[in-house]
């Protein structure tokens, strides 16, 4: 996903430095690589997400501001911002659902 290449862009450019974070993330990855048929799910489940990072961001930079800019209506940004949050909502609920049904078959998996 989008998302997931700039996070592993940023794990690779920035590892944790803390031995704990090193330690949790080989955790969930071997906890992933036991569990092929379970990671594959979670796999197909992201697959099908928005882009949350840029879905928040967007949600969040919204303003009358940039309304007055582009002429448009302080409704029209609101009913904008509101259907931007919706979208984000929706994506985080269905990640969320993706987390839980994986869960039981991942041991050492926590949400």
């Amino acid at each position: 996903t989008p998302f997931g290449k700039r996070e592993l862009r940023r794990w690779v450019c920035a590892p944790p430095q803390r031995v704990e974070d090193v330690v949790e993330r080989q955790d969930a990855v071997a906890a992933l690589l036991a569990a092929p048929d379970a990671a594959e799910t979670l796999r197909k489940a992201l697959h099908k997400l928005p882009d949350l990072e840029r879905l928040l961001a967007r949600v969040h930079s919204f303003s009358v501001d940039q309304a007055s800019n582009a002429a448009t209506h302080y409704t029209d940004v609101s009913k904008a911002r509101l259907l931007e949050f919706l979208k984000a909502l929706a994506g985080l609920a269905a990640l969320d659902a993706a987390v839980q049904a994986v869960q039981p078959h991942v041991p050492g998996l926590s949400g």
